[in-house]
């Protein structure tokens, strides 16, 4: 989140929430390669990891 330009401080590429987002759906899609491998899906590893921890 630098603004190299001295662009409107309102362009995605300023917002931190932008950067998060964007760096969220690269590890996704990182770790959806990995499960692919395993046959499993990103939903079905949070499904497993929400109802492991259900009576915590």
């Amino acid at each position: 989140m630098v603004d190299t330009g001295g662009g409107h401080p309102l362009a995605l590429d300023n917002q931190l929430c932008f950067s998060l987002y964007a760096a969220s759906r690269a590890l996704t899609r990182l770790y959806r390669e990995l499960l692919d491998d395993l046959g499993l899906t990103v939903r079905s590893t949070w499904s497993c990891s929400c109802s492991g921890n259900a009576g915590r």
